[in-house]
Formats: C-alpha cells, sequence, structure tokens
C-alpha cells in the first residue's frame, strides 16, 4: 500500500473517482489512507455516493433465491425496531408457502442482514430456523410444519430465543466498538470492510496495509475495553438520508450501503456513528468485555479481527484457563509458573535429543552392519535391497542409519517408511556403487511417495517424500522393488 501511494505521490495524473473506488475494492485502500500518505491533496465528495450505488447494485443480485408469492402484501411491522426487548408476541397469520414459509403482518424476529445472524425460536412450538427480509416482507422458515399447523388469518403466538439475541446484540455493537478502535490504533485509513455477528462469536474485516502485530492487536482491544468501562450511550434514530450524510458525512456507510431514503443512525456517543439496521444495547457497559480471539490478514489490504464478547468473551477466556490448567497439570507445575516450566522442559527436551543423537552416532555403524547382512541380493549385478516400515522410531533415526548403512555397503539401496501421525514419511539412500547402476534414490522416493499418495524427490544419493495410504505401504514396497530390478536391466 505505501509503494503505491509513493507511485501516486510522485505521478502529477489526475486520479479519478472510478480509480480510487477500483483500489478499495481490489486492494483495501481507503481515500484516507491516500490523504494521509499525501498521495491525493482531499477526498472527493462523490466517492462515497458512487461506492454507494456500486453495493447497492451488487446487494441486489447476491443473497439466496427469492420466495415467489409475495406479491401484493402488506409491509411486515416491525416491532423488533419498535421495541428490542420483545421476546414473545402474537401476530396474525397473512401467508403460508410450500408449507415450510410463513408471513405474519407483524414480527420481533430479526431477519439475516448486514452481517447479522437471524432470530432462532419458534412459533406455536414450531422451531423457526431461519428468518429473511425480502422488499418489506419478513419470511419465518418453519422445521417439520404440515398443514395442520398453520392456517392463514389465524392468530399464534411466537416466541424469540432471547439469549441468541443478546449475545448476537453484543456482538454486533462490539463490532461498531471495534472497528472505531481500530481506526484510532492503525490510522485514519481502516474501513470497515465486512463484518459477522454470530451468537458464539464475530469478526470484522478492516482495511488496513499489513499483518497486525501483538502489540496492535492488545491496544485495539485495551481501548475497545475502555469504551465499554466508560458505558456510554448508545442512541439510535431515524434521519432524511440527506440529512444524516451532512450531520455526519459518509462515514456513517462503514456498515455497508442502505438502500433507503431514511437512515437509521447507531450513535454511540462520542464514539461511533453508523448508519446500521441491527439490534444494539442501550450502554456499552452491557457487553462487559471484549475478546480479540485472532488477527489475520486473509489478502492484501483486508486484516481480520475475530473477537468474542460478553458472555461469550467470558466463555472463551474460561475455556483458555481450562486448557492451561490441563498443560500445567501435564508439565507437573502450577499455571502461574507454566511458562516457566515449559521453558525448562523445551530445554531438557532438546538435551535429551542432542543425547539420542549422539546414540545413534555411536550404535549406527553396529546397526549398518546387521542391515546389509539382512539386506535382500537382487541379481544380476550384486545389488542389494533393504526396505522396513516402522510406527515407532522417527524419520531422524532411520536418516542416521541410512546414511551409515550406504556408507559401510556401497551396493545397498535402503528404504524406510516411517509412521507419522496420519501420513508416512519416505526416506530413501542408495550406496555409490549401486548409484553406479543407474539407481537414484530421489526417483525411488518420487515413485514410493506417488504409489502413497504423495509427493517426493531428492537427488542420487538421499531421496524423501510421503504419503498418506497406509493401506497401499505393501503394494509401494512392490512396486519399488519393481523399479529398482527394471533400472538394473535397463
Amino acid at each position: 500500500m505505501n509503494s503505491i501511494a509513493a507511485s501516486l505521490k510522485n505521478n502529477k495524473k489526475k486520479i479519478t473517482v472510478e480509480y480510487l473506488i477500483r483500489m478499495y475494492e481490489s486492494d483495501g485502500i481507503t481515500p484516507d489512507f491516500l490523504m494521509e500518505a499525501g498521495a491525493i491533496e482531499s477526498i472527493p465528495s462523490t466517492f462515497y455516493t458512487k461506492l454507494a450505488e456500486l453495493h447497492t447494485s451488487q446487494a441486489s443480485t447476491q443473497g439466496q433465491q427469492p420466495i415467489y408469492g409475495l406479491e401484493n402484501l402488506a409491509p411486515t411491522r416491525l416491532l423488533y425496531y419498535e421495541d428490542e426487548s420483545i421476546r414473545k408476541f402474537t401476530a396474525k397469520v397473512i401467508k403460508i408457502i410450500d408449507n415450510k414459509y410463513i408471513i405474519l403482518d407483524q414480527t420481533a424476529f430479526y431477519p439475516r442482514g448486514g452481517g447479522q445472524e437471524p432470530d432462532h425460536g419458534d412459533i406455536d412450538d414450531i422451531k423457526v430456523i431461519e428468518v429473511t427480509k425480502q422488499s418489506d416482507i419478513i419470511i419465518h422458515k418453519l422445521a417439520d410444519a404440515t398443514e395442520k399447523d398453520f392456517v392463514e388469518g389465524k392468530t399464534v403466538h411466537a416466541t424469540i430465543n432471547g439469549r441468541r439475541r443478546d449475545l448476537i446484540t453484543k456482538h454486533h455493537t462490539a463490532t461498531h466498538i471495534l472497528n472505531t478502535s481500530s481506526r484510532i490504533n492503525l490510522g485514519a485509513w481502516v474501513w470497515q470492510n465486512s463484518a459477522f455477528k454470530e451468537e458464539g462469536y464475530a469478526r470484522l474485516d478492516i482495511t488496513h496495509h499489513s499483518a497486525l502485530d501483538r502489540e496492535e492487536v492488545e491496544r485495539i482491544e485495551q481501548t475497545a475495553n475502555n469504551v465499554i468501562r466508560q458505558n456510554l450511550p448508545v442512541r439510535i434514530k431515524i434521519y432524511d438520508r440527506g440529512d444524516a450524510e451532512q450531520q455526519y458525512s459518509f462515514r456513517i456507510y462503514q456498515g455497508g450501503v442502505v438502500p433507503s431514503n431514511n437512515i437509521r443512525i447507531v450513535n454511540i456517543e462520542g464514539w461511533d456513528i453508523e448508519a446500521c439496521g441491527g439490534t444494539h444495547i442501550s450502554q456499552t457497559g452491557e457487553i462487559g468485555l471484549i475478546k480479540i480471539i485472532k488477527a489475520e490478514r486473509i489478502q492484501d489490504g483486508i486484516v481480520r479481527l475475530e473477537f468474542a464478547a460478553g458472555e461469550a468473551a467470558l466463555n472463551y477466556i474460561q475455556k483458555q484457563e481450562n486448557q492451561l490448567s490441563v498443560i500445567a497439570q501435564s508439565l507437573g507445575s502450577s499455571r502461574e509458573k507454566v511458562v516457566e516450566t515449559f521453558k525448562k522442559s523445551l530445554e531438557e527436551s532438546e538435551e535429551t535429543k542432542k543425547k539420542i543423537k549422539i546414540m545413534i552416532r555411536k550404535i549406527a555403524p553396529l546397526i549398518a552392519k546387521s542391515i546389509s547382512a539382512e539386506a535382500r541380493q537382487l541379481v544380476p549385478q550384486g545389488i542389494k535391497l533393504y526396505n522396513i516400515y516402522d510406527y515407532e522410531l522417527d524419520d531422524e533415526y532411520y536418516i542416521a542409519i541410512g546414511e551409515k548403512s550406504i556408507e559401510i555397503d556401497p551396493l545397498l539401496v535402503y528404504i524406510a517408511l516411517v509412521s507419522k501421525g496420519q501420513g508416512i514419511r519416505v526416506i530413501v539412500f542408495v550406496g555409490e556403487k549401486a548409484r553406479d547402476r543407474k539407481i537414484k534414490a530421489g526417483l525411488i522416493a518420487k515413485h514410493l511417495s506417488s504409489q502413497l499418495g504423495g509427493s517426493g524427490g531428492g537427488n542420487e544419493r538421499f531421496g524423501q517424500g510421503g504419503g498418506k495410504l497406509k493401506a497401499k505401504i505393501q503394494e509401494a514396497l512392490l512396486s519399488a522393488e519393481e523399479l529398482v530390478m527394471k533400472t538394473i536391466l535397463g
């Protein structure tokens, strides 16, 4: 990103809005970043408008297959906007489609949209497994409904899964907090690229030129949690689009375009202002805690923050604590001293490995002599073949023994297949006199690995590779022997 900005700064050519949009869409480079880098003097007034129009066009062509049969239906009354605390309500059945989709005259079920996952619950004890919005109509998808369960015109009783809604709502408001925290700590160019809010976790994709280090992640997390401790009010108000854009600028479209003349503004007082149709808490303190689980660069110019908020954050921390306790117990240590104990165990482990390697080197000549004696004689030309499959000793052992074996017996072809987790490690050595007969370790390793569903290679003396088809080990070894014989016979 910095190199692009520098190139634009040196280039005197006029930069169009279309070019700025293309850079934002393909590389995550925002006009804010270019302005701060001195590449452009100001942000064109039409940039955010045209970007919003582009996203509106894309949104109209994406998403699930439309539900037909909704023509001439009145818009659904959205109870979740009138009172977000509603968890139980009654409504009239307006239409039933394919005996699995139900349209009500009013609903408190929040539909999938804006990266927020939908509410779950039940209508007359029939589970609601999906909620979507099509135009002004809310569609409830039911599980295991029958023709007798619902009748058009009938009044039904609905209940929303309150715990799920509360968790998702906290994750949604936490997304707003984290987005502004990222911009404050990283730079003015940070822009929300996309977001996802579920009950167990959420993720926020932001525009940023490089991967985040641990210190940057901690600063973002600390700033966000400071906003929670301040218990700032979260105010929601409907504005005319023009008034909202004039009063708050086009940064209100952080969460994406709002295809309506009426804009629902979510204002975390003194912190963040966005146009957003999602559900939100009334005070930031209700979130309790934000914990960033992972930060990774998912493409050029885009960094993903995966996080948990509220109860989900506490669950994550408790899970981490439990895992730490198990590790500490395994090491015979306390949680407070687990890092110190772990470092000591690593040092001891490395020391043990060094001692084992020394022991292998000392006993290798003796083992190599026995391998030479056990190897099968291949006629003609006195070539010997030794192969073994082992699931106990590791590949380092067989590499050390293989090297010594061909040194002692130059006519030896040495093949070791070593079980390693779910896979197989392939090790091949070919002695000097065997190499004179055109036998190549790399070719054998490649052939064996291919037989085992993997890949391999190497040079004439040493070859290695791997595979995972353990059921084909004997077949692969026979095939390798045939390859050696074919090479000898020309």
